[in-house]
């Protein structure tokens, strides 16, 4: 399911990101095994007529908890790697995840938020059925880093907002408040995310108005809502046993579903941490 790697809340001062030189320890077979199935998703992009492109991302290294004035803070350790590695060991593939340790593997870091409405409605998105893994599944908002996410002064909650705007058109002035939740890892895919709350101006209906108008729209196919916060214990424990027991073995990233949506690992993690902040 999910593991939680560091536990907040914390502010925007007292999270940092720094970039290393360091390279992602390899060898020759596990580098023919991402070639191999970076030339297998080139084909299927080809006959599916979908776009496929090798970005630059930033890989988690390492973290550190520490203080940070009268609070916690987290220093995260991000070197370089691209969505070519992370398809070809966190995304599909299955035997590098099994065969190599985990510091081979990409971990690109992303980041991804909840959305709390002026309404107390808690909003996450039900992912397209043609993105390419976790298809039909409630998930946060959000994405990879990428390089300029953390250049010029620029910080992770910067990346979030454009990433919020990119996804809902919610800009910085409709948002009230943003929290970093915490540091979680998908433990099927072995992908850190750093997991955040978004408290919106806007109310439930005024933000789906927006977000038929978002650039990035096309992600999912509709926003599911849970009721109020005092709701969000009761509706988290229904999510983590649709996830676990209906779909997560039976489904693996990249199929396609016919039932009701279940949730992702990283969705059950950050509302979960909402949950623990919020009561």
């Amino acid at each position: 399911m999910f593991r939680i790697l560091a536990r907040g809340p914390f502010d925007q001062s007292a999270v940092t990101a720094q970039v290393e030189s360091t390279s992602r320890p390899t060898d020759a077979e596990l580098e023919r095994r991402i070639d191999e199935i970076w030339q297998e998703r080139q084909l299927w992009a080809r006959n599916s007529s979908r776009i496929l492109f090798d970005g630059p991302m930033l890989r988690l290294v390492s973290f550190v908890e520490h203080w940070c004035g009268p609070q916690n803070g987290l220093t995260l350790y991000l070197s370089s790697t691209s969505y070519r590695e992370f398809a070809g060991t966190n995304l599909f593939g299955d035997e590098a995840r099994a065969r190599w340790p985990k510091s081979h593997l990409a971990n690109p870091l992303a980041v991804s938020g909840i959305v709390v409405t002026a309404d107390e409605k808690i909003v996450l998105g039900l992912r397209s059925d043609k993105v390419a893994f976790y298809p039909a599944y409630v998930h946060t908002f959000g994405g990879a880093i990428e390089p300029g996410d953390v250049q010029g002064g620029k910080t992770l909650f910067d990346a979030l907002r454009r990433e919020l705007e990119e996804e809902l058109a919610l800009d910085p002035a409709a948002q009230s408040r943003i929290t970093c939740l915490g540091l979680a890892e998908d433990r099927t895919l072995l992908q850190p995310e750093l997991l955040f709350s978004v408290h919106t101006l806007l109310d439930e209906r005024s933000l789906r108005e927006r977000a038929n108008s978002a650039s990035s729209a096309d992600e999912h196919q509709d926003l599911i809502t849970i009721g109020a916060l005092d709701s969000i214990d009761q509706e988290s424990s229904v999510g983590t046993r649709r996830t676990e027991r209906e779909h997560m073995k039976k489904h693996p990233p990249g199929s396609t579903r016919t039932e009701s949506p279940p949730w992702t690992p990283i969705a059950l993690a950050a509302i979960s941490l909402l949950a623990s902040f919020e009561h």
